[in-house]
């Protein structure tokens, strides 16, 4: 699937990135954001089910360090998920405590990818991603 290339980052940069994906005429099993680098999922896409046959979603996300925790490699993930122009639920707060061995700050790769399987056979995943790094002071 996408991957974007990670690097310069600094502890009190932030990444917000931008979500838009569907699946025409059959279902993509679970779609995933994950630190391609470190074998790592760091969000489960869409409340972590298949994106059903027709299915829409959105998901928005804020990503950033612990600054006083040096082991958290991303913190703070905030997420507004939208499946078929209908919010799931809150703003999703929480901590992603990472196994992985690349700092925050090192070059890295973030991927959007499929579950196991990916798109039923005869079907068409179909998606955006954009990834804006925020300068943090």
């Amino acid at each position: 699937m996408a991957t974007v290339a990670l690097s310069g980052l600094t502890v009190k940069d932030s990444l917000f990135v931008f979500i838009e994906h569907s699946s025409n005429a059959q279902s993509t099993a679970r779609p995933v954001l994950y630190d391609a680098t470190d074998s790592l999922t760091l969000m489960s896409l869409g409340q972590g089910a298949d994106l059903p046959a027709s299915g829409f979603a959105r998901e928005v996300l804020h990503i950033m360090t612990d600054q006083g925790n040096s082991v958290y490699k991303f913190a703070l993930l905030q997420t507004v998920q939208t499946v078929n122009d209908t919010q799931l639920g809150a703003t999703v707060n929480g901590k992603l405590t990472s196994t992985g061995s690349t700092d925050w700050t090192s070059a890295w790769n973030m991927a959007l990818r499929t579950g196991t399987g990916g798109v039923t056979t005869g079907g068409t995943y179909r998606y955006r991603i954009v990834v804006y790094k925020i300068s943090g002071q």
